[in-house]
């Protein structure tokens, strides 16, 4: 009977000492995304801590966010069941840009903030290498547009040329 309480207590410690473990490995994944996420937003916000620029006294020098004008969404997903689909994205209001999950269910779609994905869904992210892909897409498009941007900066040049004319 004590060899079978000694075991039992055996297999509850390894179970413990496992659960916090795969917590302290979500922690690190959820941080590690928060940190990611923090880096875009509005530019008066600082990446580093989460202060306004006016506000800032942190020991560290102020890193603005990054705000992006246009929306993206990955190309793949990273997790897909038979309900639904998830992708990287990038969402851009007036004020700021947000880093996070694009859920496909269907015709409807919604997008979410890392925190408020599953763990599940979060370790499928990384596990499926496509942040760096996606960063690479949002940098793509990104001079996609400076081009066209230019293109019409050239334009509208040559149209205030004539108009003078």
């Amino acid at each position: 009977m004590l060899d079978e309480q000694e075991k039992l207590k055996g297999l509850v410690e390894k179970i413990r000492v496992r659960e916090e473990s795969h917590a302290r490995t979500s922690d690190k994944l959820a941080e590690g995304l928060r940190v990611l996420g923090n880096m875009f937003g509005h530019p008066d916000v600082c990446a580093m801590c989460g202060c306004m620029r006016l506000d800032h006294k942190a020991e560290h020098k102020f890193v603005p966010r990054i705000r992006i004008s246009i929306d993206v969404t990955d190309t793949e997903p990273f997790y897909l069941d038979k309900e639904d689909t998830k992708r990287l994205a990038i969402r851009s209001t007036k004020e700021a840009s947000h880093l996070g999950v694009v859920t496909f269910e269907g015709n409807k779609q919604s997008f979410r903030y890392f925190n408020e994905e599953s763990v599940e869904a979060l370790k499928t992210l990384v596990k499926s290498k496509r942040i760096e892909a996606f960063l690479k897409i949002v940098s793509k498009r990104l001079e996609e547009e400076m081009e066209d941007d230019s293109n019409i900066a050239n334009l509208a040049e040559k149209i205030g040329k004539a108009a003078r004319a």
